[in-house]
């Protein structure tokens, strides 16, 4: 057995590290002996070849040796059963280790700590023990101590933590040494010297929990002060090998011992009221430390009589100039966080006395208009400590501070005392919720509210302009809007303020903030426009604060708005400024309605009120303008978005609601559902302007569940999107003018309100209008719309069913069937007969719904043959007659139909759309040059194919079929005689950004559609960009064609990504390089130098050998683009001036751009030949007449100038 261990001994010293495996086979050894106490004997004696003399008397070699030696033996016990050595093994190993720190002070120390923290975590150790261990290791000696290296002083002092932290090692210890505490002053004599920073964070450790487990006498917590103390204010110097340990770290570590008892509180407050006082010599890094260590103290101290009042007095008067005369802001706020601590520690009579000190320096400084501002400070700090010590400040301040406020004439000093009574009322409200708290009611609420706010705010409401007006306006608004929050103190709290009082500061509030920009009037005389801006604003949150704490004032507010409406209705003219107004106004109800949840009851109820009351509103404006409707639905439109947002849950698909009830069987359903559970609300197409009350009634009675209230919020919005549209699009039974149609068709036109209306006001208004209902429909899932059946809402737009008919009866009768011969097509084809009448007005209504649906919602449209019909109107001229906007819209339904058709069965329904496209866009290749609108409606005809196969190719179907349009275009329209150029240009619509065709609209999108349309629509033509004569069966390609097929490529690339063309890129750059000579001042050369800032971005490699003609074409560019400024060409066309003016200094701005970034693209040497040119084209250019592309000349010819 002897053999084993010293085998195991021996390969451990001889490897590197140590072997671990030889200490683990070891305890295995000691766990299999038949007799444990012969094992150990052996084990212990195994080292013994290495420990025959003392350390000091052998080489360096046998050292290492030895440590090695002894660490087999800490190893082996670091995996040693705690409970296998008997209690006299326990001993005498712990006499063998201790000996070695007065003997081995070279090899032992490390292992010796590490054996000894092992063995006092044993089963049979001793408590008294530890004072062994305890002398043991004091008998280093302070010299050796430093000797030894940080990591073995670490497992020293952790050896002793864990000493320190037994509870029975510490009450064996103050046994032994009773209260002169030996071995502290041994262990200090030991480590006093200690700078490592890991190292200082344990001794400091050690210190802490001698001061706080043990009562030694004042000699020895002095002699322990003096180590701590003497390390403070404490820093860090940098070190080539950091420690993890930051200066903060040290910092809580020695804080902590100074406030680790109240016995050091003797020693500890004066030494840091001396360090304070020291004046400018402290920095304000150690003023801070000294403050929150003061801090810390007077928190932590348990005996209040000791160890804080005798100095409470002394704290102060060495405090108070901290703020009084400081303008460091960490320091003052430190010092009140100290201050509030020393006011929350005291009690009774100490803190009466104490107040009455302070006292006598806040009473006179609050009346000084020079220190007010401190004193504020301070008192609030104090105030808001405890209950205890709001009630004596605020008893014995606020009369004082009223008396003084009332005498004032300095609009400032009034100003900070105001803001004084603000933060008062801020404390209070936090102390309100301590049980049993007596807050001074009879000092605030209406009392307050007469004695200070109401003479103020009425003196400086009538009041002329002055620079410290929004300054005192600004702090009566938060005080206001605080005191209708206080409460009662009490068991029973109620709000402070009465009615009356409540009221008048809603009115007072209201007034700017929602009702005099309707009115038109100046809230404040002579006032600038930044600070009314800010008066509003502020209002605004103010009411956000108080509404929930009143609704009545809220409701109150509400009528008012109407009523206001109400008279700008009665006007005779109407105005843009005015519907701004109206815009604004209802934006900041919607702002108040949704930041102001009810602490009771429904969430909904304020939101629900605001939109409720918009709808009124507007209802009240239907007859004056378009202008006035179009500021409400934004209005509706952001109230309901910020109510989503606020009601922060997204209910899962299966939750419980009323859309997807299994009583609804239509959207009509779930409407007549709502209006069974929430009373009230409004039907503005009926002339039913609802009643709040009753509404908010039933939703109190819904409850609080967020999930539930969501899900209702979501059936009352789009309750209100069919509200709208049922106000403002209705049924006709009147004949078409079209012989196709049956003479009873029923058809959806816009209501009689629009005849008043420009046909620009009201395109803004339907584009409102179909966002809103966008939003609604959007985040409803697949199954509710599948449920509600919202696809019958695209032909129907919400309008009421009549009566005597089903909802499936009316749709059919509004979706009718036709016979109508095409060129090559005479099978009957279905008249979508929702966007017919009124020349397709309300095809915005229709996308409103469509853009928010789900492709699986949507399948039915494809069965009444929506897609065919659409294509064929979009592309038939004699239809072609109607606004901008409707084309808009019904080219946006048009990529959204190509998109989202299923993929089951309907390549029939694919293959007739495309042949549509296909024939009109034969058409549009027919066309002639001359500028009839003709040409323009050929234009039209063209984007709207283009819109048809932006739709498709995102959700992209490979095959010469699904190809054919795609093909067809690309092929025949950039050489087309007429208009090659101009169908060129177009062809970015086909890849640009659309909203429609999002992940957020449910568009169906094909990861790689970017790659795909790349390799159909750009790679086949870029070799066709350049002039070439016929050869073989190639046919010849003439300049004219070659630029046309240019600007064709380029506004595709422009919204492609760099990867899907890479591989081309030196093949585009020699596009590049032509189409700058090529093309002139046009959209078209912006997106030529756009593509090449694109590939100087990604590979400027390839670039390096075209820098030559780049950089004289470059320059070239900026010149042609700087005459269109200075030609008279335009001047007598304002519109094409300005659109031209826009372009051409793109244009400049794109070319210096690229030129700023060649000198830190590329070695000089490349750069050189073409400097002298770039320096005189960049010297003129430094004149442009536009400033941000005089900017980007500026630092291009700094760049070219610093080249060496």
């Amino acid at each position: 057995m002897a053999n084993k261990f010293d085998d195991l001994a021996l390969r451990y010293v001889l490897a590197d590290d140590g072997d671990k495996a030889a200490a683990q086979e070891a305890v295995g050894e000691i766990k299999q002996a038949a007799s444990t106490r012969t094992a150990i004997g052996q084990w212990v004696a195994s080292i013994n070849q290495w420990m025959g003399s003392k350390s000091d008397d052998i080489g360096d070699d046998d050292v290492i040796s030895r440590a090695k030696a002894l660490d087999f033996l800490a190893s082996t016990l670091d995996s040693l059963p705690k409970d296998i050595l008997k209690a006299d093994q326990v001993k005498l190993l712990i006499g063998f280790f201790c000996s070695l720190f007065s003997s081995d002070h070279r090899a032992g120390i490390m292992a010796s700590s590490r054996s000894l923290r092992e063995l006092t975590s044993m089963k049979a150790f001793q408590p008294s023990s530890g004072n062994d261990i305890v002398m043991g290791i004091t008998k280093l000696g302070t010299e050796d101590f430093k000797r030894q290296t940080p990591a073995t002083r670490l497992e020293i002092y952790e050896l002793l933590l864990s000493l320190l932290t037994n509870p029975l090692v510490a009450e064996d210890l103050a046994y032994r040494h009773g209260n002169t505490c030996e071995f502290m002053t041994a262990l200090i004599d030991l480590c006093k010297n200690e700078r490592d920073p890991q190292n200082l964070i344990k001794w400091f450790e050690l210190q802490r929990l001698f001061l706080q487990n043990f009562a030694p006498v004042d000699d020895v917590t002095e002699e322990v002060f003096k180590t701590f103390s003497a390390y403070f204010p404490i820093t860090l110097r940098a070190s080539a090998t950091p420690s993890g340990i930051t200066v903060d770290d040290l910092k809580r570590a020695v804080r902590s011992c100074f406030s680790a008892h109240h016995r050091v509180a003797r020693l500890a407050i004066p030494f840091l009221l001396n360090k304070l006082d020291q004046g400018e010599a402290v920095t304000i890094s150690v003023k801070v430390d000294i403050l929150q260590t003061l801090e810390a103290c007077i928190a932590s101290y348990q005996h209040v009589q000791q160890g804080i009042v005798p100095y409470s007095d002394q704290i102060w008067t060495s405090l108070k100039y901290e703020v009084r005369n400081g303008e460091i802001v960490d320091s003052i706020e430190a010092t009140l966080r100290l201050i509030g601590t020393l006011a929350r520690r005291l009690e009774g009579q100490d803190l009466q006395a104490f107040f009455a000190a302070t006292w006598v320096d806040l009473g006179d400084d609050l009346s000084n208009s020079a220190y007010s501002q401190s004193a504020a400070k301070l008192l609030t700090a104090i105030a808001g400590a405890s209950k205890a010590s709001f009630a004596l400040a605020s008893k014995q301040a606020i009369p004082h501070i009223e008396s003084t406020l009332k005498h004032s004439t300095s609009t400032p000093h009034q100003t900070e005392l105001v803001s004084l009574f603000n933060a008062l009322l801020l404390v209070r409200a936090a102390l309100n919720d301590v049980p049993n708290a007596n807050l001074q009611d009879e000092l605030f609420g209406d009392a307050l509210f007469e004695s200070v706010y109401s003479p103020l705010w009425t003196n400086w409401t009538q009041t002329h302009f002055s620079t410290d007006r929004l300054g005192i306006m600004s702090k009566l608004i938060d005080g206001m809007s605080s005191l209708v929050a206080q409460r009662s103190s009490g068991d029973h709290p109620q709000r402070l303020c009465s009615d009356a009082t409540c009221n008048r500061i809603f009115k007072w509030l209201g007034t700017p903030a929602v009702i005099n920009p309707l009115e038109g009037k100046n809230f404040l005389q002579g006032s600038q426009e930044k600070e009314y801006s800010e008066l509003i604003e502020l209002a605004t949150q103010a009411l956000a604060k108080v509404a929930p704490i009143y609704p009545s004032g809220f409701h109150f507010l509400l009528a008012q708005f109407v009523g206001s409406i109400t008279t700008l209705a009665g006007a005779q003219a109407s105005s843009q400024s005015q519907a701004q107004a109206i815009f604004h106004a209802g934006a900041r109800l919607a702002y108040i309605g949704t930041k102001s949840v009810p602490s009771a009851g429904s969430p909904l109820i304020n939101s629900v009120s605001v939109i409720n009351t918009l709808l009124v509103a507007l209802q009240k404006t239907v007859g004056v303008s378009s202008l006035y409707w179009t500021s409400f639905i934004s209005a509706i439109h952001l109230a309901i978005s910020m109510t989503f947002s606020a009601l922060e849950v997204q209910p899962s698909v299966d939750a419980s609601g009323i859309l997807n009830s299994t009583n609804v069987a239509s959207s009509q359903n779930a409407f007549e559902e709502l209006r069974d559970q929430i009373h009230g609300l409004p039907e503005i197409d009926q002339g039913d302007l609802g009643d709040l009350e009753e509404t908010n009634a039933s939703l109190n009675q819904l409850g609080d569940d967020k999930t539930a209230t969501y899900h209702y919020f979501q059936s009352y919005s789009l309750y209100v999107v069919s509200q709208l549209y049922r106000r403002f699009a209705s049924l006709s039974q009147t004949a078409s003018t079209s012989e196709s149609h049956s003479p009873k068709a029923p058809t959806i036109i816009l209501g009689s309100e629009f005849v008043k209306s420009t046909e620009k006001d009201t395109d803004i208004f339907l584009h409102q209008l179909s966002q809103l209902a966008t939003t609604v429909v959007r985040p409803l899932s697949k199954d509710i719309q599948l449920q509600l059946r919202l696809v019958e809402e695209v032909f129907l737009l919400f309008t009421r069913t009549p009566e005597g008919q089903s909802r499936k009866e009316f749709l059919d009768s509004v979706v009718s069937s036709r016979e109508e011969s095409y060129p090559d097509r005479m099978e009957p084809i279905v008249q979508w007969t929702v966007c017919t009448s009124n020349g397709f007005r309300t095809a915005p209504l229709a996308l409103g719904i469509l853009q928010g649906l789900w492709p699986e919602a949507m399948r039915e449209l494809y069965a009444h043959g929506v897609l065919q019909d659409l294509s064929k109107t979009l592309t038939t001229p004699e239809l072609a007659g109607f606004s901008a906007a409707t084309r808009a819209a019904l080219d946006t339904m048009l990529a959204i139909l190509a998109n989202r058709l299923p993929p089951k069965e309907s390549m029939a329904d694919y293959m007739d759309t495309a042949r549509i496209c296909a024939d009109g866009f034969t058409l549009v290749a027919r066309r002639g040059i001359s500028q009839s609108p003709e040409v323009s409606t050929s234009l039209e005809i063209f984007r709207s194919i283009l819109h048809f196969v932006g739709g498709d190719i995102v959700n992209y179907k490979s095959g010469p079929a699904n190809e054919l349009v795609l093909r067809l275009i690309c092929d025949t329209a950039p050489t087309e005689l007429t208009m090659g150029r101009q169908l060129a240009q177009c062809f970015d619509i086909i890849v640009s950004p659309k909203e429609c065709l999002t992940k957020e609209n449910h568009a169906v999108i094909k990861r790689l559609h970017g790659q795909w349309i790349y390799q159909q629509a750009v790679l086949p033509y870029l070799n066709k960009c350049f002039p070439r004569a016929a050869t073989g069966a190639e046919p010849a390609i003439d300049d004219r064609c070659a630029t046309n097929r240019s600007v064709a490529v380029f506004a595709l690339l422009k919204h492609l990504d760099y990867a899907a063309w890479r591989n081309e890129s030196e093949q585009v750059a020699r596009v590049v390089i032509r189409s700058l000579t090529k093309f002139g001042i046009s959209k078209d050369i912006n997106t030529v130098l756009q593509v090449l800032l694109t590939i100087l971005s990604n590979d400027a490699e390839l670039l390096k050998q075209h820098l030559t003609p780049l950089v004289t074409h470059t320059l070239a560019v900026y010149q042609m683009a700087r005459n269109v400024v200075e030609s008279l060409e335009f001047v007598n066309n304002p519109t094409l001036d300005k659109k031209s003016r826009k372009e051409a200094a793109m244009c400049r701005k794109s070319c210096l751009e690229f030129l700023k970034r060649l000198p830190s693209t590329y070695e000089t040497r490349y750069l050189l030949a073409q400097r002298q040119s770039a320096l005189r084209g960049l010297a003129t250019a430094c004149g442009d007449p536009v400033r941000e592309v005089r900017e980007v000349a500026i630092v291009a010819r700094r760049e070219w100038e610093n080249m060496s």
